[in-house]
């Protein structure tokens, strides 16, 4: 699982937001970093089985692929299904995720990424949530695209990725979203810089 650093949304107007650099480095050598195109999707709450559908890609844009952003710990282990749209405009694809419980279940602030149907190389919407069993959970659905995603492989070391200016491009209503993620529990420092020009 993913963990979210931090956010920050395009603002609207005619803004126009360019990502052209990112710097990071980790306290050990098996964490890895990304900074993703995001758009909100819907969200879900398993207690009162509501979804709440968000937005939609405007076509040709897609999403890359899917991810689950849990806002409360899973209290109930449950399958989730989520249809959606396709990136070639195909509905009802579906895919499933086995929500778990207890010390290594999904938590608050979690961010799991679901696998799309076969065949699917993106997502433009989604248009229904269930789940097998109600119970506590709460969590956002986000379509995503990755801007940079790499690893830093020794400890301590200052990594830079460089983007040409205007090779990424983005507007309202999308947000920039900060990840790490690690093979190891253990307790160090990490540092991630994301540098973007915004023109409006």
């Amino acid at each position: 699982m993913w963990r979210l650093v931090t956010t920050y949304d395009v603002p609207s107007g005619g803004y126009i937001l360019n990502p052209f650099q990112i710097q990071y480095s980790a306290g050990n050598s098996s964490s890895l970093v990304k900074a993703s195109k995001r758009l909100a999707m819907g969200t879900f709450n398993n207690t009162t089985q509501t979804f709440t559908d968000g937005l939609a890609y405007t076509t040709p844009d897609f999403g890359g692929y899917l991810d689950i952003n849990f806002t409360a710990d899973v209290g109930t282990a449950a399958i989730i299904t989520i249809t959606y749209t396709n990136e070639i405009g195909t509905t009802g694809r579906t895919v499933t995720y086995a929500m778990t419980t207890g010390a290594g279940g999904d938590k608050n602030g979690h961010v799991v990424t679901v696998p799309l149907q076969s065949g699917d190389t993106g997502i433009r919407d989604i248009t229904n949530v269930t789940t097998s069993a109600s119970g506590t959970a709460t969590f956002s659905l986000y379509g995503k695209t990755d801007i940079f995603y790499d690893s830093a492989d020794s400890s301590g070391v200052v990594y830079t990725d460089t983007l040409p200016l205007e090779a990424f491009v983005m507007s309202y209503p999308f947000t920039v979203g900060l990840y790490i993620t690690s093979a190891s529990t253990a307790p160090v420092d990490r540092v991630l810089n994301l540098t973007c020009l915004l023109i409006g």
